[in-house]
């Protein structure tokens, strides 16, 4: 570098005013940016090596006992105030702790569970990485003006990216460091009361998202004479107050107990339903909490007691009962919006689905029930019909027929183009929807809202296809949606019943579709693809249900 000295001048040089095109003519200045991207890397490296030598490294002055991981990650907990804390090292480089009323949540069981753990990792080497080239380039950019300082940061920025992408750092974590050895080691060090964990899990509702996070942990070692008081008197209700406990803080001299049971009853709840309750606890409902999030469980429990009355009575239904009726409502609703759209149903409806499925003599039989009872019950709620209340199941199944009829006759008959008609192989088969009514008849199978992209499939900003695959001695259906990129059709989404994410197995397929779909597509020709048929031959000699 015959025109400058130091990589800090070099720094200045890169991020100055002068033409792009003009300052990367120069040999030397390519040379630069180089040496730059060269010292990014061994200077990540060396940060990989420390963090390898020192994983882990515990503090601990009586009062407040934390663990730092790979200088990224910290857990701690404060025993003066019973309270647990985390803290996560931020894109630039920063500490940001997390205390129990944070909204931004930190799971401590398990430790480390979500996969983008070593993002926390990347941060820390490329700040460091940052704060290492400002550093080198101190002495040359103290006077710099506001607009040539920020084009300077965005250099050092772009160092810092190209040395991660170079040295596939991402990978080399992977193999360094194994969540389930850090993870071992954190809950190790970090040494929680196990009574404090174990009544944390215990008293913790199943739903949708239900880690043990710092505010949930806090709260547990705060009241655990409580709870555990309550685990002992009456078990089948621990979780249902432990809930109420966290929601609605109440007053000390009120038992929290009957503060819970108060506000199910105002909210609903019979005492039917409580005795059964009181019974079998909340086994019997988890088919409904699950689909929820665990701040909405008191309302999932409120819900699916109402749906246990009977008039006279409460009886404990079986999960099929609670699948069918919610899976008309997708993922999306709260329990408090389903209850409303359900109050447009005689209870007479579940009375009778419940008492079918309880009687039917095998699992045939109940899918038959549970196919004609899904028809009931989205006829009920997308149509509200009035003076029906009291006709009979067959009434209500010929009635619901009927409305589907009318509503598929009204579908128009367009059809868009389609480079690939089908798909084929040995553990799958796709077909193309190209029309409103294929659209229509896989939204209602699957029960998702995929009818509702008819308009996007007709100005080609989407193409959808229908995909049946055997796996693990049984057959799965999705949904798979290409959308037009920069490089050509692309996956946007894979979708299975009731709008669920379809991952894993699941990937190549869509791949393989959208490759062919993009080698098809470069024809001039388009072929049509059938008019929105769905019947697909058997694979490994099991066929497929009509719904």
């Amino acid at each position: 570098m015959p025109q400058y000295s130091s990589l800090g001048q070099w720094l200045r040089f890169l991020s100055a005013t002068a033409p792009e095109s003009t300052r990367w003519q120069q040999a030397a200045a390519r040379t630069a940016l180089r040496r730059l991207v060269t010292l990014g890397k061994v200077r990540m490296l060396a940060g990989i090596g420390a963090m390898s030598s020192a994983p882990l490294a515990v503090t601990d002055d009586g009062v407040v006992r934390m663990v730092t991981a790979m200088q990224s990650i910290r857990y701690g907990y404060n025993r003066r105030d019973k309270s647990f804390f985390a803290a996560l090292r931020e894109e630039d480089g920063s500490w940001r702790f997390v205390p129990e009323s944070d909204h931004s949540v930190v799971i401590f069981d398990t430790i480390l569970p979500h996969r983008a753990w070593r993002r926390r990792l990347r941060y820390t080497l490329q700040g460091d990485l940052r704060d290492a080239l400002r550093r080198i380039a101190g002495p040359v950019v103290g006077d710099l003006d506001h607009d040539h300082r920020q084009r300077f940061f965005r250099l050092c920025d772009h160092v810092v990216e190209r040395a991660w992408t170079g040295l596939n750092v991402r990978k080399r974590l992977i193999a360094r460091f194994r969540t389930k050895d850090v993870r071992r080691q954190v809950r190790h060090l970090l040494n929680i009361d196990p009574e404090v964990l174990a009544l944390a899990r215990a008293a913790r509702f199943r739903g949708r998202q239900h880690a043990i996070e710092q505010k949930w942990l806090s709260f547990v070692w705060q009241h655990q004479g409580t709870l555990m008081r309550i685990r002992m008197q009456t078990p089948t209700l621990l979780k249902a107050v432990a809930q109420h406990m966290f929601q609605y803080p109440t007053d000390p001299d009120e038992d929290p107990t009957q503060a819970c049971v108060k506000t199910l009853t105002t909210n609903g709840m019979s005492k039917r339903s409580y005795r059964l309750l009181i019974r079998h606890g909340d086994r019997p409902f988890r088919e409904v909490i699950r689909r929820f999030n665990t701040g909405y469980a008191l309302d999932a429990l409120l819900l699916a007691l109402r749906l246990t009355e009977t008039g006279h009575d409460a009886s404990v239904a079986p999960p099929l009962f609670y699948r069918v009726t919610f899976d008309e409502f997708g993922r999306t609703l709260t329990p408090a919006a389903i209850r409303n759209r359900l109050t447009v149903l005689p209870v007479r409806v579940f009375t009778e689905a419940r008492n079918r499925l309880a009687l039917a003599a095998d699992e045939l039989k109940a899918n038959e029930v549970a196919l004609a009872y899904r028809g009931i019950v989205n006829w009920f709620v997308t149509c509200e019909p009035e003076g029906h209340e009291q006709a009979s199941w067959d009434r209500w199944l010929a009635l619901a027929c009927q409305a589907e009829d009318r509503r598929r006759a009204t579908l128009e008959p367009a059809t868009w183009p389609c480079a690939v008609e089908e798909l084929r192989t040995p553990e799958a088969e796709v077909l193309a929807l190209a029309t409103p009514l294929a659209l229509f008849e896989e939204g209602r199978a699957l029960r998702h809202c995929v009818h509702s992209y008819v308009a996007t499939c007709q100005d080609d900003q989407a193409r959808l296809f229908s995909a049946r695959m055997w796996h693990h001695g049984r057959i799965e259906r999705a949904t798979i949606a290409l959308v037009p990129g920069s490089r050509g059709w692309r996956i946007w989404d894979i979708r299975g019943a009731c709008n669920r994410r379809m991952g894993g197995h699941w990937i190549p397929l869509a791949r393989e579709l959208a490759d062919a779909y993009n080698k098809k597509a470069a024809s001039p020709q388009l072929p049509l693809p059938l008019n929105g048929a769905l019947e697909l031959s058997s694979l490994r000699g099991g066929s497929y249900p009509s719904s």
